[in-house]
């Protein structure tokens, strides 16, 4: 009895592990848009007091060849917490780094390259700094009065290459920087008096550069690591003899955890969230895929928090399991930066990579975003469109035909345009974890999406917009309410697009796009009036007709059996065309006499179906036959009354 105990005892952690799911926060407040800019880097600073934060948001704008940066990129903001938003004028505008001289030459000066404070003395802080684009001119400058004056380590002129900068986080009379200059030997270096002088302590074999990041053991303030390009240096020494222990990394961070003696790195590259308890000899992964930024809660060692690129990740027992915290940053979900203060309670502050935002009080929040477009082989959508216009309703019937995976991603094939998106092409996918429908578009680039275009987040809530890529138009959700689809109650969601035409979209879950408003010179609406959803059919989906299936071009004309076969009251019909023609196909009763005509036109290559309504016959066996380009088949079919 005990052994089967311990068996369920040990199947029921593993399902914890495997199932268990956080519910992710409702309130998740933007507090700062960046539109068309994005987030650099995300810079955390300790205060005085025990574990707290000031954060800075370094952000950038858009690259005007040949030098010109608009003036966004670079600039540093800092949040105030008395204040509740940021202002770009703290520290005397040390930060506010992105001048522009004049736009005739495209001067843009000044880009900090890393910063770090004093734990002990806020008017004391120390930043690399960029002095020109259009040429390696940088500095690394420290001030003791918060900003007010600055003092530069060393003058190095043309070619000179700053980066790194660290405080030690016990005593800030020391410092550390990377500098490589003509002038000055080595590439590390070292104050030991608040930086009033520097000396070289090692060289390093290779120059660090603009992208280097110090790391001072805060319990072993002798072990210093140093981050560039992909390489991992460490020193046991007090910053000379570094030597390279692990490559493979980008935008490192790490933090030093003194109730076990481990360090946490987290990495924005496949490494993911690592730690050591080796002092950085050794390596265990807590988390294998990207991450930009991680935190501990500053009340709970065991809980940490991570940033990836599909969200806000949790941990309750150190690392050992993970599960998705918040995924409802919109339009953008890639994080990069996370603030936890301990006198926030459940607030944290986050930022991705286009905006910020404070996330607290979780509930209960829809997280099955796919199921509101659904797409599988198979599925059909009839959509009908009144008019004033003769023949006064149009019907419409789409079908998804194919799918394909492109660079991991699958998206399916629609044998019609979409009501609504005319202007996005046949192929669609949808994000499981943000809930954004793209568009496959070649030779398009959207936030990081190759080959893709934006159309939808289903992510959204009620104000929520979605910002489409090299345009000014948004996708602004516009309801969230339920009603009713086929007498089955549905949440949905509506999303209005207005550019040159006014474009209303409303999907409906588990029935996909339900209704379409376009405006304009006039208004028209779109209904879905029928649908086969997985295999399961909803409303009428009868479209009397015929339809091209698949533009793939036959080997030889064929007539397929039609089914289902026996029929009450309607029976599908296909065939194929290898090549373009007269195209007949015609039904027969038993005398003979055609009773109906259901194709003749010209018509493509490719597979096409026609649908057959015998309403308005008698039961019994009828005869369809197909002509084309001198072939010729018949077969035979029975309604059942």
């Amino acid at each position: 009895m005990k052994k089967v105990l311990f068996i369920l005892a040990i199947l029921m952690l593993i399902s914890s592990a495997v199932t268990a799911q956080y519910i992710p926060f409702t309130n998740t407040t933007r507090i700062f848009d960046l539109d068309t800019g994005s987030v650099i880097r995300v810079f955390k600073v300790p205060l005085p007091q025990t574990g707290y934060k000031n954060f800075y948001v370094q952000r950038g704008g858009s690259y005007i060849p040949p030098y010109t940066y608009d003036l966004r990129y670079g600039n540093i903001l800092r949040y105030i917490y008395s204040a509740n938003g940021f202002t770009d004028s703290a520290h005397y505008r040390r930060f506010h780094s992105s001048w522009s001289f004049d736009f005739t030459y495209g001067y843009s000066l000044g880009y900090v390259l890393d910063l770090a404070f004093s734990a002990q003395d806020t008017n004391l802080f120390l930043y690399g700094y960029r002095g020109a684009n259009w040429e390696p001119a940088e500095v690394t400058a420290v001030t003791r009065n918060n900003g007010l004056t600055v003092t530069n380590a060393y003058n190095g002129g043309f070619m000179s290459l700053s980066g790194g900068v660290a405080i030690d986080p016990v005593n800030d009379s020391i410092m550390y920087m990377t500098f490589n200059s003509g002038s000055v030997g080595g590439n590390v270096h070292k104050s030991t008096n608040r930086g009033a002088n520097w000396f070289t302590i090692d060289t390093v074999s290779q120059s660090p550069g603009s992208n280097s990041r110090f790391f001072v053991n805060k319990f072993n303030r002798s072990t210093i690591f140093l981050s560039f390009y992909s390489y991992l240096y460490r020193s046991t020494t007090g910053g000379s003899d570094f030597q390279q222990i692990k490559t493979g990394l980008s935008d490192v961070r790490m933090l030093f955890d003194a109730t076990d003696n481990t360090i946490y790195m987290s990495s924005n590259s496949a490494a993911g969230l690592l730690k050591s308890a080796d002092n950085g000899t050794s390596w265990t992964t807590l988390l294998n895929k990207a991450v930009g930024d991680f935190e501990f809660d500053p009340l709970n060692s065991n809980t940490i928090y991570a940033g990836c690129t599909d969200g806000l990740y949790k941990s309750i027992n150190k690392g050992s399991t993970w599960m998705l915290y918040n995924n409802s940053f919109m339009p953008d979900v890639n994080v990069k930066g996370i603030v936890k203060n301990p006198n926030m309670g459940d607030t944290l502050f986050v930022s991705t990579n286009k905006a910020v935002y404070k996330v607290y009080g979780p509930s209960v929040v829809d997280t099955n975003l796919t199921a509101y477009f659904p797409m599988t082989i198979g599925n059909v959508y009839v959509y009908e469109t009144p008019s004033i216009y003769p023949p006064f309703i149009t019907r419409q019937k789409l079908r998804i035909t194919k799918d394909t995976v492109v660079a991991g991603k699958r998206f399916y094939y629609f044998n019609q345009a979409l009501p609504g998106l005319w202007n996005y092409g046949n192929w669609y996918r949808i994000d499981g974890a943000t809930g954004v429908v793209t568009g496959f578009a070649s030779n398009y680039s959207c936030n990081y999406l190759v080959n893709e275009r934006y159309v939808d987040s289903l992510g959204s809530r009620k104000s929520d917009s979605l910002k489409k890529c090299g345009t000014n138009q948004r996708s602004l959700c516009i309801d969230t309410t339920s009603h009713s689809i086929f007498g089955i109650p549905s949440k949905q969601k509506a999303f209005r697009e207005d550019g040159l035409v006014l474009n209303e979209r409303t999907y409906s879950k588990n029935f996909g796009i339900t209704n379409v408003y376009t405006w304009e010179i006039t208004g028209s609406n779109t209904y879905l009036v029928g649908c086969k959803i997985n295999g399961v059919t909803y409303g009428d989906t009868l479209l009397t007709g015929v339809e091209n299936v698949s533009a793939e071009v036959p080997s030889s004309y064929s007539l397929r059996q039609n089914y289902p076969n026996p029929f009450n009251p309607s029976t599908t019909i296909r065939y194929n065309l290898p090549r373009a023609g007269v195209v007949k196909l015609a039904v027969y009763d038993v005398m003979g006499r055609e009773v109906e005509m259901l194709v003749n036109e010209r018509q493509a290559a490719g597979s096409y179906e026609a649908v057959w309504d015998g309403t308005r016959f008698a039961s019994g066996v009828y005869f369809y036959r197909l002509t084309a380009d001198g072939y010729g088949e018949t077969r035979k079919m029975l309604m059942i009354r």
